[in-house]
Order: C-alpha cells, then sequence, then structure tokens
C-alpha cells in the first residue's frame, strides 16, 4: 500500500499533467471525477493571475492564444510559492521560446515591463533623496560618492518600442496612432517614487550610467561608464534629470564607509 506522502506527491505531479491520468485505485469513481474538476478550477485560477498580471500581453494576442499561451506556461512552471502575487515571474523568458509566438518577438521584452511595473508597485518604500543633499557636498567628495537608486527602480532594455506597444494595446494613446518596431530599441527606467508609478526613456550614455550605479560603482565610474557610452554624455543633465525623477534614495561617502 502507498504512503500518504507518496499519494500526495502523485497527486501534485499529475495536478498540472496535460492528460488527466488515471492516479491509481486509490483516486477512483467521484473521487476521480472531482480531482478533475479541482484541477481544472486551478489551472483557470493560475491563468486569471497572469491574464492580471499581463493586461497588455492579453489585448495584443487575444484571449484564446493568451490561454493557451498560460496553460502551456502553468504546466512548465507550476507556482512554488504561496503567494500567488510572486508567479508569472518567468512568463516573458516563456515567451521568448514559444514558438507560437514567433511571429511576436517583441512580447517577451513588453512582459518584462509589465512585470516590472508591477514589482516597482509592490516595492519597498524609500523617501527620494533631495537635490539639496547633493548639493549641501563638498566638491571633492563627488568622485567617490556612491548613490543609491531607489528601491523600486527597474532598468529594462529591448530592441522594440515595449513602452509604446503595451500603451497602444491598453488602449492608452490613440487607436489611430501605430508602432513601427523600428522605433527601438529603448531604454527604460520603472520607478515608483511615491504611489506612481513612472516610465522614464533613457538615451544609451544615460543607462550605462544608471547601470553602473545599480552595481554599486561610485559616481566617477559612472561618469566613465557614460562617457564610454557617448563621448558627449552630459553628466550634469543626466544627474538633473534623475533627480527630478526622484531616482535616487541616498548615498553613501567613502570616509563614512
Amino acid at each position: 500500500m502507498r504512503s500518504l506522502r507518496d499519494l500526495q506527491q502523485s497527486l501534485g505531479a499529475c495536478l498540472l499533467a496535460s492528460d488527466a491520468p488515471v492516479l491509481d485505485e486509490a483516486i477512483a469513481g467521484e473521487a476521480a471525477i472531482r480531482f478533475g474538476v479541482y484541477r481544472n478550477n486551478v489551472i483557470v485560477s493560475l491563468q486569471k493571475v497572469l491574464a492580471d498580471d499581463f493586461p497588455a500581453i492579453l489585448k495584443l494576442v487575444g484571449e484564446e492564444f493568451f490561454r493557451m499561451a498560460a496553460r502551456a506556461f502553468i504546466r512548465r512552471s507550476p507556482p512554488v510559492s504561496r503567494v500567488l502575487a510572486e508567479y508569472g515571474a518567468g512568463f516573458a523568458d516563456f515567451l521568448d521560446a514559444f514558438e507560437p509566438a514567433d511571429g511576436h518577438p517583441y512580447l517577451g521584452d513588453v512582459a518584462r515591463l509589465e512585470r516590472a511595473l508591477d514589482e516597482a508597485l509592490v516595492a519597498q518604500e524609500a523617501a527620494p533623496l533631495s537635490p539639496r543633499a547633493l548639493a549641501s557636498l563638498p566638491a571633492e567628495a563627488y568622485a567617490e560618492m556612491q548613490l543609491e537608486l531607489h528601491p523600486t527602480r527597474r532598468l529594462l532594455r529591448s530592441r522594440y518600442p515595449v513602452a509604446k506597444i503595451r500603451r497602444l494595446a491598453l488602449g492608452e494613446i490613440g487607436e489611430n496612432e501605430s508602432v513601427s518596431l523600428d522605433e527601438g530599441p529603448v531604454r527604460l527606467l520603472v520607478i515608483r517614487p511615491q504611489t506612481e508609478v513612472f516610465i522614464h526613456d533613457l538615451s544609451e550614455a544615460d543607462y550605462a550610467f544608471v547601470t553602473a550605479i545599480d552595481d554599486g560603482l561610485p559616481l566617477s565610474k559612472a561618469v566613465d561608464a557614460g562617457l564610454e557610452a557617448d563621448p558627449g554624455f552630459d553628466t550634469p543633465r543626466c544627474l538633473k534629470r534623475l533627480l527630478d525623477a526622484r531616482a535616487f534614495a541616498g548615498f553613501t561617502l567613502k570616509d563614512s564607509r
């Protein structure tokens, strides 16, 4: 006779299987029918979670295609946490490799943008850095200063104009407007400095600068990264724009470490 643990593992293994297998003699008749209903409810519930998290993808591909893709993803990547808000982290990578979506190569990056927006919305809050705090520093402190990006920030780059594609899909811009995939590439900063999430377009040099800061490099090295991307990189302009976007939460000085 199989143990309860073995039976539970068998139930879990076949819960998201593509076909309804005959579990064993312990699950039969009315119990098997009820299990089938339960399995269907689980899949439908997870499909709804994905649809809520990726509304632009749903609009772009339509309900039938989305249900097919979501079901395939669910079977390949079942939840590993009880917190359903965490589910769907790998959906963008899945779409990149999903053969039926080959004609829509931008879907994965649109999904990454939607995921970034969701993550920014629930990320830890922090007070944005005041420009006055930087203005009060002596000039010699800047080179080795390490800026701290706001904890809600997410960085994303794509070959495609994914922010505009998302807005068009959700009806946030006019239906008469069109999007050309040749409008890319784009580099985006997603951030929620207070209650609202914003998407900021960055230049290649700005993105290199912010990425260096995100990697923990001091300001001087971040400036070098910006200049490497574009010899005309304007550091004061970039810093002002990022401060206006409230992209920083603080800074650390070398002498205070």
